[in-house]
């Protein structure tokens, strides 16, 4: 399991966890820099997806960065621009489904949303990954 903090102004740290049978949890090998305004997370084999975002006027980003290192300006990744007020994102036989806040009844009839995105989007993990050398 894997658990991070937000942080709007800097970057945050994400700390990858064991659960016993009993549902204690132990942390594993210390923690790992995430990108500022981190929202999701997508975990591969070998790469972490990270979807960022924060206000509804606001461009938000993902990253794709090669698991390996913790500090991210020592790690491979690449960054893209996506629409505002990006969520979740998680991985189902090979797609990527990326979540937006941005049409939930409190953002979605507001003016001040710059992008009302009412449906999933989706990619093949594969083609995201590719991103990265």
């Amino acid at each position: 399991m894997w658990s991070g903090t937000f942080n709007a102004d800097g970057r945050g740290t994400m700390y990858e966890y064991k659960i016993a049978d009993d549902g204690t949890l132990t942390t594993v090998a210390g923690a790992w820099e995430i990108p500022t305004k981190t929202q999701g997370l997508m975990v591969t084999a070998n790469h972490f997806v990270y979807s960022t975002s924060y206000g509804r006027g606001n461009r938000s980003n993902l990253y794709v960065v090669k698991r390996g290192q913790k500090d991210l300006d020592a790690a491979a990744l690449s960054c893209f621009r996506a629409p505002s007020m990006t969520e979740g994102i998680t991985e189902y036989n090979g797609t990527a489904y990326l979540v937006y806040e941005s049409a939930s009844h409190l953002y979605g009839s507001d003016p001040a949303t710059l992008n009302v995105i009412p449906r999933l989007h989706k990619a093949s993990v594969s083609s995201l990954l590719s991103l990265v050398p």
